[in-house]
């Protein structure tokens, strides 16, 4: 009640009728479910802002529950972290910036109804700051009206600084590249937001490849959390190990599992090899023996060992084979999403390799380098489909259903162009 008084009084003190300039801050809406809605605002230092949330269908307006602001030494850009609760859903509302006494940002924004019988779900993956053609992949992908944004891994290439890879990594480089690619991309400049949910891969983690040995591991967790905020959320949002979570959205479980922070080396045989790690493994296990249709997030490729780049299958070959068991020994319908490998394919996965007739999504770059060709010295088994050399990202049309996995995949490039598509059902053997 006192948030909602003290919003009520701001606007009042401004007067309703002040135009608003183009959006003026990068802004993303992170997770958002039951009525909560969290955001990170990139200011420059010590610059002073008011927030608040003018709520649609004339039901007055909130101060933000929580505001936090997360500095970093040697950078002149700063966060401001907020999370407004009590949010009507399924309904348009207004975030608010002021400065000054005046209007400086306004940006339309709702909190879906994720129990609804269907929605749709963008994911994408490999993200550089410098691509050309970074402003019109976001505008395109954003006119198709995604309900939920999954970004699944180099979110920001905080390991190239000037089209170079470097391995001198530091946490203020890896505050700087976040900051830089905030300010650049389009999605952070939408006047319309949509909520993301987000897990990282190794260029967002901060160095090329990089497991549990990096260095820098807890305080680039801290930053990019920052960035891309995805705290829990009572009744709707699970914390996993590491920066993993877990949710429901339109029936369906989601569970985005974090393939760096428990990473054991690359192709190294060592007692304990591990992609995510005996807790994160666990909690994987246990979401598998219950029912509920599941989706399995990740950054990198899971199965797909044929190729030299990474993949579970290849990279940690011994405890790919223990986690397939995993897989078998489930209830749950569920398939994989991955992303790295700067092409989309669909491959197929039968009963005998996880348990179920299903398949493994990957779709990479979504404004990042590209290379054709990709399957001429080294086919793919196990693809259904697959597009090679073109900027790409995929659109999941679910649709809520108790015991499969059901909707339709479409993977587009640049032009909205339609590369392909895959039709979900996804069931148990007796489901």
């Amino acid at each position: 009640m006192r948030a909602s008084i003290v919003a009520l009084f701001l606007f009042a003190s401004l007067g309703m009728a002040q135009t608003v300039a183009p959006p003026a801050y990068a802004i993303v809406q992170g997770a958002s479910g039951n009525g909560t809605a969290q955001f990170s605002v990139q200011v420059t230092s010590g610059e002073q802002l008011r927030f608040a949330v003018k709520l649609g269908g004339g039901g007055g307006a909130l101060a933000p529950q929580h505001e936090e602001r997360i500095a970093h030494a040697g950078s002149d850009q700063e966060l401001i972290r907020l999370t407004f609760v009590g949010l009507p859903v399924g309904v348009d509302h207004q975030l608010i910036v002021i400065r000054d006494k005046k209007y400086a940002d306004m940006r339309t924004f709702s909190v879906p109804d994720w129990t609804a019988a269907k929605g749709r779900i963008a994911i994408l993956s490999c993200m550089t700051d410098g691509h050309p053609d970074q402003q019109r992949m976001w505008r395109e992908l954003l006119s198709l009206k995604p309900d939920a944004l999954f970004i699944i891994g180099d979110s920001a290439y905080c390991d190239v600084v000037g089209n170079r890879l470097v391995r001198a990594i530091t946490p203020e480089l890896i505050w700087r590249r976040h900051a830089e690619t905030r300010q650049t991309l389009e999605l952070y400049r939408a006047s319309r937001l949509v909520p993301v949910f987000s897990i990282w891969d190794d260029h967002d983690y901060g160095l090329n490849d990089a497991g549990r040995e990096f260095v820098h591991k807890r305080a680039s967790a801290a930053i990019f959390r920052a960035y891309l905020p995805q705290a829990p959320i009572d009744g709707f949002l699970e914390g996993g190990p590491g920066v993993s979570a877990a949710f429901t959205l339109f029936g369906q479980r989601w569970m985005l599992l974090d393939g760096r922070t428990f990473r054991s080396p690359n192709r190294r045989e060592v007692p304990d090899e591990t992609l995510f790690g005996v807790r994160q493994e666990a909690w994987v296990a246990d979401a598998l023996r219950q029912k509920a249709p599941i989706w399995l997030v990740t950054g990198a490729q899971m199965f797909n060992g044929y190729h030299r780049f990474e993949s579970y299958e290849a990279c940690q070959p011994n405890s790919f084979k223990k986690f397939q068991e995993i897989l078998r020994a489930g209830k749950a319908p569920f398939a994989l999403v991955t992303g790295d490998r700067h092409l989309a394919e669909v491959s197929k996965l039968t009963v005998a390799e996880c348990g179920c007739d299903t398949f493994e999504i990957t779709t990479s770059a979504f404004h990042a380098r590209t290379f054709p060709n990709a399957w001429s010295k080294v086919p793919n088994p196990r693809q259904v489909v697959g597009v090679s050399g073109k900027l790409n990202y995929a659109v999941l049309d679910v649709i809520k259903d108790a015991a499969a996995l059901r909707g339709t995949l479409t993977v587009y490039g640049s032009g909205k162009a339609k590369l392909f598509e895959h039709e979900v059902n996804v069931k148990r053997s007796g489901g």
